[in-house]
């Protein structure tokens, strides 16, 4: 698996449900890949994933500095027979109950950030 570049670091933005139907959650994650799906490739067979957005970050402070305040933002948690489903997934405590106008909010900002950064990356 590949990794960012120059120590860059990307904040993804996906959603996700299980393939035996369930209710739809969202993640907010940090990486060092490329491939954000790629961490998810052991659930594949039991899971949807859709990366909603993505942003390159210099620094791995950047990136997760930002991934916390989402979190701290957007702290609906899915109930906890949702939540059990998800148990085999890494970095749980980033899963978080959206509506679709929290889902919007969150992705019109990181287009926002995105769009505004010299070459897609935040500096």
């Amino acid at each position: 698996m590949d990794k960012m570049s120059n120590g860059c670091w990307k904040l993804y933005f996906i959603q996700l449900s299980p393939k035996d139907g369930g209710n739809i959650v969202y993640k907010i994650g940090v990486t060092e890949y490329k491939d954000v799906l790629h961490r998810f490739s052991n659930n594949i067979d039991k899971f949807n994933f859709k990366v909603l957005c993505s942003l390159i970050f210099t620094s791995e402070l950047k990136a997760k500095s930002f991934e916390s305040a989402f979190l701290s933002i957007y702290n609906t948690w899915p109930n906890n027979d949702e939540l059990l489903r998800y148990d085999s997934l890494k970095g749980q405590g980033e899963i978080r109950a959206m509506n679709n106008t929290q889902k919007m909010e969150l992705l019109n900002f990181m287009f926002m950030l995105r769009n505004n950064s010299k070459n897609s990356i935040i500096l």
